[in-house]
Protein backbone atom coordinates (compact mmCIF):
# COMPACT_ATOMS: atom_id res chain seq x y z
CA UNK A 1 0.00 0.00 0.00
CA UNK A 2 1.30 3.56 -0.67
CA UNK A 3 0.67 6.63 1.28
CA UNK A 4 -0.80 9.89 -1.05
CA UNK A 5 1.06 12.96 -0.46
CA UNK A 6 -0.40 16.08 -2.28
CA UNK A 7 1.32 19.32 -3.09
CA UNK A 8 1.03 22.88 -2.55
CA UNK A 9 0.15 23.17 -6.66
CA UNK A 10 -2.29 19.76 -6.38
CA UNK A 11 -4.28 21.67 -3.41
CA UNK A 12 -4.39 25.13 -5.64
CA UNK A 13 -5.58 22.50 -8.57
CA UNK A 14 -8.09 21.30 -6.41
CA UNK A 15 -9.35 23.92 -4.61
CA UNK A 16 -10.45 25.57 -8.12
CA UNK A 17 -12.86 22.55 -8.61
CA UNK A 18 -16.64 22.96 -6.88
CA UNK A 19 -16.71 21.01 -3.80
CA UNK A 20 -18.61 17.95 -5.32
CA UNK A 21 -15.99 17.77 -7.85
CA UNK A 22 -13.51 17.91 -5.04
CA UNK A 23 -14.91 15.11 -3.28
CA UNK A 24 -15.32 13.03 -6.31
CA UNK A 25 -11.79 13.63 -7.66
CA UNK A 26 -10.40 12.84 -3.95
CA UNK A 27 -12.67 9.45 -3.70
CA UNK A 28 -11.49 8.23 -6.74
CA UNK A 29 -7.88 8.93 -5.65
CA UNK A 30 -8.53 7.19 -2.32
CA UNK A 31 -9.79 4.14 -4.44
CA UNK A 32 -7.80 3.93 -7.14
CA UNK A 33 -4.18 5.04 -6.54
CA UNK A 34 -2.94 3.47 -3.45
CA UNK A 35 -2.68 0.22 -4.29
CA UNK A 36 -1.51 0.64 -7.81
CA UNK A 37 -0.28 4.15 -8.09
CA UNK A 38 1.74 3.43 -11.74
CA UNK A 39 -1.04 1.63 -13.58
CA UNK A 40 -3.07 2.89 -16.67
CA UNK A 41 -6.54 3.02 -15.91
CA UNK A 42 -7.99 0.04 -18.17
CA UNK A 43 -10.94 -1.47 -19.20
CA UNK A 44 -10.71 -5.74 -17.59
CA UNK A 45 -11.94 -8.32 -20.01
CA UNK A 46 -12.48 -11.37 -17.46
CA UNK A 47 -12.17 -14.29 -20.25
CA UNK A 48 -13.17 -16.46 -17.42
CA UNK A 49 -17.02 -15.08 -17.45
CA UNK A 50 -16.68 -14.30 -21.31
CA UNK A 51 -15.56 -15.58 -24.49
CA UNK A 52 -14.57 -12.74 -27.02
CA UNK A 53 -12.63 -13.44 -30.85
CA UNK A 54 -9.16 -11.94 -31.04
CA UNK A 55 -10.77 -9.52 -32.93
CA UNK A 56 -13.52 -8.32 -30.73
CA UNK A 57 -10.44 -7.83 -28.08
CA UNK A 58 -8.57 -5.87 -30.73
CA UNK A 59 -11.65 -3.75 -31.16
CA UNK A 60 -11.58 -2.94 -27.94
CA UNK A 61 -8.10 -1.84 -27.59
CA UNK A 62 -8.76 0.23 -30.61
CA UNK A 63 -10.71 2.30 -27.96
CA UNK A 64 -8.96 2.33 -24.46
CA UNK A 65 -6.11 -0.64 -22.93
CA UNK A 66 -7.54 -3.46 -21.81
CA UNK A 67 -6.58 -5.76 -19.49
CA UNK A 68 -7.33 -9.21 -20.30
CA UNK A 69 -7.83 -12.16 -17.74
CA UNK A 70 -7.11 -15.90 -18.54
CA UNK A 71 -9.46 -18.72 -17.33
CA UNK A 72 -6.12 -19.29 -15.09
CA UNK A 73 -5.40 -15.71 -14.10
CA UNK A 74 -2.70 -14.64 -16.10
CA UNK A 75 -2.90 -11.03 -17.02
CA UNK A 76 -1.88 -9.43 -20.23
CA UNK A 77 -2.03 -5.67 -21.35
CA UNK A 78 -3.64 -4.83 -24.66
CA UNK A 79 -3.25 -1.53 -26.23
CA UNK A 80 -2.51 -0.27 -28.97
CA UNK A 81 1.48 0.69 -29.40
CA UNK A 82 1.50 2.62 -32.29
CA UNK A 83 -0.95 5.21 -30.61
CA UNK A 84 1.34 5.48 -27.60
CA UNK A 85 4.59 6.13 -28.93
CA UNK A 86 3.20 9.09 -31.06
CA UNK A 87 1.63 10.20 -27.97
CA UNK A 88 4.96 9.91 -25.90
CA UNK A 89 6.80 11.72 -28.36
CA UNK A 90 4.22 14.75 -28.90
CA UNK A 91 4.86 14.99 -25.13
CA UNK A 92 8.16 14.70 -24.96
CA UNK A 93 8.62 17.54 -27.65
CA UNK A 94 6.13 19.76 -25.25
CA UNK A 95 8.79 22.41 -23.68
CA UNK A 96 5.78 23.79 -22.20
CA UNK A 97 4.48 20.87 -20.42
CA UNK A 98 8.09 19.61 -19.54
CA UNK A 99 8.55 22.76 -17.42
CA UNK A 100 5.53 22.78 -16.13
CA UNK A 101 6.71 19.19 -15.16
CA UNK A 102 9.42 20.45 -14.31
CA UNK A 103 8.45 22.86 -11.52
CA UNK A 104 6.00 20.86 -9.98
CA UNK A 105 8.28 17.96 -9.40
CA UNK A 106 10.64 20.80 -6.99
CA UNK A 107 8.09 20.98 -4.82
CA UNK A 108 8.50 19.86 -1.02
CA UNK A 109 6.18 20.70 0.82
CA UNK A 110 3.30 18.20 1.11
CA UNK A 111 -0.19 16.84 2.41
CA UNK A 112 -1.45 13.74 3.14
CA UNK A 113 -4.82 12.97 1.79
CA UNK A 114 -6.84 13.09 5.03
CA UNK A 115 -4.69 17.03 5.64
CA UNK A 116 -6.15 17.52 1.68
CA UNK A 117 -9.69 16.94 3.01
CA UNK A 118 -9.40 18.84 6.21
CA UNK A 119 -8.47 21.80 4.56
CA UNK A 120 -10.92 22.35 1.66
CA UNK A 121 -13.62 21.40 4.51
CA UNK A 122 -12.12 23.98 6.98
CA UNK A 123 -12.26 26.70 3.70
CA UNK A 124 -15.22 25.24 2.46
CA UNK A 125 -16.45 26.41 5.98
CA UNK A 126 -14.88 29.43 5.87
CA UNK A 127 -16.72 30.77 2.96
CA UNK A 128 -20.60 29.61 3.81
CA UNK A 129 -22.11 32.88 5.00
CA UNK A 130 -23.57 33.10 8.90
CA UNK A 131 -27.12 32.15 8.78
CA UNK A 132 -27.40 33.85 12.63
Amino acid sequence: MFELEFTESALEDLRSLRKTEQSLVLDEIEQRLPAEPLTASKKTVDLSSQILTLDALLELASEENILVRTVEGREYLLAEVEDLDSEVELIRRNQELMEFLDQRSRETKTYTLAQVREILAREQANDTPDES
